[in-house]
């Protein structure tokens, strides 16, 4: 008999990421990020898959704090290049082959004790990419320790002491507009993200100095040349990236686009090395999907590989979202002779497409579900790839080429011992007749036939993100404990088209019109209460749970998470708090700027809350600050003290607490969510007849 689903399998779940294929294809790498249950942070271990025998090993560090990571082999098949933290933070190194094989041949662990670490860099190695002849790696630096000749070795104990020190006190001058990001928790530090190259053979590196930062570096075949992203802007667009070639000696910097539309995915080389292929973003008004572009590197002429006339053009990537993950996806696209391979988000699942390398191209669609590709890499036999759906984690597998998913090995078979619910896909008609809106419906745990359940409409962020064929545990876990769910893609979501994707859609009635349009079909199968609903969402998704309730009492409870309700306190603050400098000095009247975001900004509409509200806010969120949050708390309060309203702060968490949060972040997240509608939405009430 299955287990019943709580809070508790949060820390059980394994999150795969980052793979790679030897050469001969006989051999996978790939990560496994797990959660401790000691300190309740992230920790990165690689696995090798045999691809024939399907034995499966792992690399092991004598010290189980220690994170490998990133694993990438020789083109040669010689050498397993990865990162590991055991020197103190992360450095490249690698093992050879005849060890990996002997490994997976005796079914035994291999331990990275006689690895070689090639690099000393003294902050540690973010990303590298190998070529036959050279490896390019990036590291923050600080513009003083590359002038001085600090940046290829350790620190020492003097050194460390003082960078310790500064960074726990020193003060920091800022001089960027754009100085703050959620992903580093807070101000930048002022280290620039510097590129340096490996020589395989002698294990010389050597620094390429650059005045802005160079990121997501990838080096051509034959090991001649470097394409990277690099922020040369300053003021606003500090952080808008555009892209680079250079020379792999570090010499010929040439600026390839100056639109600040690139996507932030590595670009690919092709196989000639003549030409490079990488995203941007296609805006049409105020439509918008990442397309793919190729650009000659001798004439510099570049064309948009994908025609967006066409409807069923999904664009690349489509930003699936509401999934249990950890680590970026990598593998989004793959090069194999003349026709170009990647993944996007479409109508409800991650695909599989397909191109040839001309300009304007319908793709064609090579997997479309069920469930969703995460990550995918075209071998002889198929394509080896990283696949998930509604009740099951991304697991390595081979898509066949049959067009069949074929797992190859399970990262989580806890998950097959606990009772899921069953999952309902719905194609929803909105009642302006001019879309279908995609929307899923999980049932409560256990489901009896012919009773009424209480519900939660749970939106998504974004809002250019979609929901896909994926495990979100938080969906599950609600399911568990008697609640039926519903999900759905309001009009500026993501994987649905050009047009679909409107920002000012998304923020519009027509958006909300989607959401309610969602919520009355799946009440319409007939075992949700309807006058028992939730509704809770996050960042985007908590600004239309707050809109919603300040303007229908439909609601029994909600749940903010991460909200954003008034922009004028959040001008100049957060990470995206200084829109209106956007404009060219002296068009911005700062009273004038400050009355239209006060005027347009949804908490004025607080007093017409009736609804109990729980607010769920990462203290060192970045992005949708706390005092956003705590404006809701106050006001309601002081304005409205009859409407039971309470607050949950996660000391240290930003945006992503309920993503990539520390574990015990995670779980109560969740209870906090189950305890709110339990309390407002059962009350002791028995499911309905």
């Amino acid at each position: 008999m299955k287990k019943h689903m709580t809070c508790d399998i949060i820390g059980d779940l394994v999150c795969l990421s980052g793979l790679a294929i030897s050469p001969d294809e006989t051999i996978a790498a790939y990560m496994e990020h797990r959660s401790s249950r000691e300190d309740g942070k992230w920790y990165t271990e690689i696995s090798l898959l045999d691809l024939n025998s399907l034995h499966r090993v792992p690399l092991v560090s004598e010290n189980r704090h220690v994170s490998l990571s990133s694993p990438c082999f020789s083109p040669d098949g010689n050498y397993l290049y990865f990162l590991t933290d055991a020197p103190g933070n992360a450095q490249i190194a690698r093992l050879d082959m005849q060890s990996v094989l002997l490994s997976l041949q005796l079914e035994h662990s291999l331990n990275t004790a006689a690895a070689e670490i090639l690099t000393h860099v003294p902050h540690g190695i973010t990303r590298f990419d190998v070529a036959s002849s050279r490896l390019v790696f990036e590291t923050p630096l600080w513009p003083e320790e590359i002038r001085e000749g600090r940046g290829l070795r350790e620190m020492t104990a003097e050194e460390r002491a003082e960078y310790d020190w500064q960074r726990e006190w020193g003060p920091l001058e800022i001089s960027e507009i754009d100085y703050k990001r959620d992903e580093l928790f807070g101000v930048r530090d002022g280290s620039v993200s510097t590129l340096g190259t490996l020589d395989p053979a002698s294990l010389k590196t050597e620094l390429i100095p650059n005045f802005f930062p160079l990121s997501c570096a990838v080096i051509s075949a034959d090991g001649r040349k470097i394409c990277c992203h690099g922020q040369p802007h300053t003021g606003p667009l500090f952080s808008a990236e555009e892209l680079f070639v250079l020379d792999a000696d570090g010499s010929n910097l040439i600026q390839l686009t100056d639109d600040h539309l690139i996507g932030n995915h590595p670009a690919l080389f092709t196989g000639d090395g003549l030409s490079i292929i990488y995203s941007a973003w296609h805006m049409e008004g105020s439509a918008m999907a990442l397309t793919l572009k190729m650009r000659s590197l001798s004439s510099g002429e570049a064309v948009e590989l994908l025609d967006f006339s066409h409807p069923s053009t999904p664009g690349f990537d489509g930003f699936p979202i509401c999934r249990t993950q950890h680590g970026e996806n990598q593998n989004m696209m793959h090069l194999q002779g003349s026709t170009l391979y990647f993944l996007c988000a479409m109508n409800g699942t991650e695909n599989l497409y397909r191109i040839p390398l001309r300009a304007c191209q319908v793709p064609d669609p090579v997997y479309t579900g069920p469930g969703s590709l995460h990550e995918c890499i075209p071998v002889h036999a198929g394509f080896v790839c990283l696949w998930g759906d509604d009740h099951t984690m991304a697991e390595i597998c081979m898509l066949g080429k049959d067009r069949e998913i074929h797992p190859l090995a399970s990262s989580n078979p806890a998950l097959a011992l606990l009772e899921q619910g069953e999952v309902i896909h719905q194609r929803v008609r909105s009642r302006d007749g001019n879309v279908v809106i995609f929307s899923t419906v999980y049932k409560p745990v256990p489901f009896v036939e012919n009773r009424k359940y209480p519900a939660v409409l749970y939106l998504h962020g974004g809002p250019e993100v979609c929901y896909t064929q994926d495990f979100w545990h938080e969906l599950h876990i609600l399911a568990a404990a008697g609640f039926a769910v519903i999900c759905c893609d309001p009009r500026g979501s993501s994987g649905y088209g050009l047009s679909f994707c409107d920002e000012e859609i998304s923020w519009s009635d027509t958006a909300i019109h989607d959401m309610e349009d969602a919520l009355d079909a799946a009440v319409s199968l007939g075992f949700i209460d309807p006058d028992r609903v939730g509704i809770t969402g996050g960042s985007y998704g908590g600004y239309m749970t707050c809109k919603i309730i300040m303007r229908t009492n439909r609601f029994r409870a909600a749940v903010g998470q991460r909200v954003f309700v008034n922009k004028a306190t959040s001008y100049g603050t957060g990470d995206m708090g200084f829109y209106s400098s956007r404009k060219k000095p002296g068009e911005v009247v700062i009273r004038d700027c400050l009355m239209e975001r006060s005027r347009t900004s949804i908490i004025r509409d607080l007093d017409k809350i009736r609804t109990p509200l729980l607010l769920l806010h990462g203290y060192n969120d970045f992005r949708c600050s706390f005092e956003q949050s705590e404006q809701m708390f106050i006001g309601l309060h002081e304005r409205r003290p009859e409407v039971p309203v309470r607050l949950v702060m996660f000391p240290g968490a930003n945006h992503n607490v309920s993503r990539e949060g520390l574990l015990p972040h995670r779980i109560t997240h969740v209870q906090e969510m189950v305890s709110w509608f339990d309390t407002y939405l059962k009350n002791g009430e028995e499911e309905r007849a």
